[in-house]
């Protein structure tokens, strides 16, 4: 695993996406310029094969669903990113989609879209 690059916007994040078209990519919710919910999307309709990880502070229900419709794959809190990112990153990387808490697939477990 290699890691090609860090972005602090949204603007640059699609630049790097763009030029290095990794296989998956860390989001963090607050980013600055495009946020990150704007930037999973466009991430996700450029290439819709890369695994998107959303990182997110809010933990409401109701927050998180409508978090779920910017096509990532997987949102995670970031109270559980110290434990679980990394062997969630290598399980992405291989295909394996995480069920479950702490990870919160966006409105596939609840039949959304």
């Amino acid at each position: 695993m290699l890691l090609v690059g860090e972005a602090h916007d949204g603007e640059r994040a699609l630049a790097l996406f763009r030029k290095r078209r990794p296989e998956v990519v860390l989001m963090d919710l607050d980013l600055c310029g495009p946020d990150g919910l704007e930037t999973t999307r466009q991430i996700k309709a450029e290439g819709p094969e890369a695994k998107v990880i959303l990182l997110t502070g809010h933990e409401e229900e109701a927050y998180l669903e409508a978090t779920g419709k910017s096509g990532a794959d997987v949102l995670l809190p970031k109270r559980s990113a110290r434990l679980h990112l990394l062997s969630l990153i290598y399980d992405l990387a291989r295909g394996v989609l995480p069920w479950g808490e702490p990870y919160r697939r966006p409105d596939r477990d609840r039949g959304g879209a």
